[in-house]
C-alpha cells in the first residue's frame, strides 16, 4: 500500500522516506543521552534497546518508503515489532511490579523477521496484534507508560505504534 503518490521519483514515497530519518536522529539522541537522564529513567539496557530499535525503525522505513525492494519487510517490520513488544512488556512489568528486562524485544523481532521473509502479510498482522496489545496494556490502570520513567518518554513508542499500520 502506498502512503503517498510517488510522482515519478526514484524513491517510491519521498516525503515518508525523508521523515523516516527522524527515527534515526531520535535513536542517536536516545543513545547519546541514555545514561545521563536526571530522573534515572529506564535501566541502561532498556534505554540502549530503544535507541537501537529507533535507529533500525528509521533505516527500515527509509528502505520501505524509498527504493522499496522486494525484501523491504525483512528490514522494516522486525524493529517495529520488537519495539511494540518492548512497550507491551513495559506495561506488563508495570502491572506485575516487576523490572522490565531489555531483552524482551529479541524473540518477537526474530519471529517477525522470519514472518516478513516467509509471509509478509502475516508479519503485518502480527504487528497489528502486538500493537493492539501494547496499547491495551498501557491503557490499563497501572500499566501505562509513565512520563518520568518510561523507556523512551512515550513518543518513540507511540510513533512506532502509529507507523506499524504502514
Amino acid at each position: 500500500m502506498q502512503c503517498e503518490v510517488a510522482g515519478g521519483a526514484a524513491w517510491g514515497e519521498p516525503s515518508s522516506t525523508v521523515t523516516s530519518l527522524a527515527f534515526v536522529i531520535a535513536g542517536i539522541a536516545l543513545w547519546l543521552t541514555r545514561s545521563r537522564r536526571p530522573d534515572g529513567g529506564a535501566r541502561p539496557g532498556v534505554q540502549a534497546a530503544v535507541a537501537v530499535l529507533a535507529v533500525l525503525i528509521g533505516v527500515g522505513s527509509v528502505v520501505q518508503h524509498g527504493p522499496s525492494p522486494w525484501w523491504n519487510p525483512v528490514v522494516h517490520d522486525p524493529p517495529l515489532m520488537a519495539l511494540l513488544a518492548l512497550v507491551a512488556a513495559d506495561g506488563v512489568a508495570d502491572l506485575t511490579r516487576r523490572q522490565l528486562r531489555a531483552r524482551w524485544w529479541v524473540v518477537p523481532g526474530a519471529v517477525c523477521a522470519a514472518l516478513a521473509l516467509w509471509r509478509p502479510g502475516w508479519s503485518a498482522a502480527a504487528q497489528g496484534a502486538v500493537a493492539a496489545a501494547a496499547v491495551g496494556i498501557t491503557l490499563l490502570p497501572g500499566g501505562g507508560l509513565r512520563c518520568a520513567d518510561t523507556c523512551c518518554q512515550g513518543w518513540c513508542c507511540w510513533g512506532s505504534v502509529a507507523r506499524s499500520g504502514r
